[in-house]
């Protein structure tokens, strides 16, 4: 997205640097964020996608009927996951898909301390499904995305 930009990147190596590890690495980004609540987790062994929901737009009058699909950084068919449904989130989009400018993909985090940030996966929205052969409503629904993007918020996120 042209308002995302990279602010700082820092770690510290741990051995050789073609093959040692990384310790303290914190990556800071400004760039565009909203809320969002878990409203559904994916059941093991179906092919359900766990689901959020926009808690407000970004402001009056600006919203959009959305399809939010997640894709988190644990496995959910354990028992012990560290989600449960009315946690809160932080949406960081980032990307569009060129071949279809109806969809945006992001970051999922989860606020640990003032600022600080844990990605927690990543997400992937829609604009609600709607016939592509009908053009114009699609250029419309494509159009009501982008300016609900426009309109979030920017916010300095440090990922630890």
């Amino acid at each position: 997205m042209p308002s995302l930009r990279l602010v700082d990147l820092s770690f510290t190596r741990v051995g050789p640097p073609q093959i040692g590890e990384v310790a303290n690495a914190v990556i800071t980004l400004d760039g565009p964020t909203c809320m969002a609540r878990l409203k559904h987790i994916r059941e093991p062994e179906t092919v359900n996608y766990s689901r959020m929901e926009l808690i407000s737009p970004p402001r009056e009058g600006v919203g959009v009927n959305m399809l939010w699909f997640m894709e988190m950084d644990f496995d959910w068919t354990t028992g012990d996951r560290p989600v449960t449904i009315g946690d809160t989130f932080t949406f960081m989009p980032m990307t569009s898909c060129p071949k279809d400018p109806g969809s945006y993909s992001g970051l999922v985090l989860r606020e640990m301390t003032d600022g600080r940030f844990m990605r927690m996966g990543a997400m992937h929205c829609d604009v609600a499904w709607v016939d592509k052969g009908v053009i114009e409503e699609w250029e419309k629904r494509c159009k009501i995305l982008s300016d609900f993007l426009e309109a979030l918020p920017i916010r300095q996120i440090k990922i630890i």
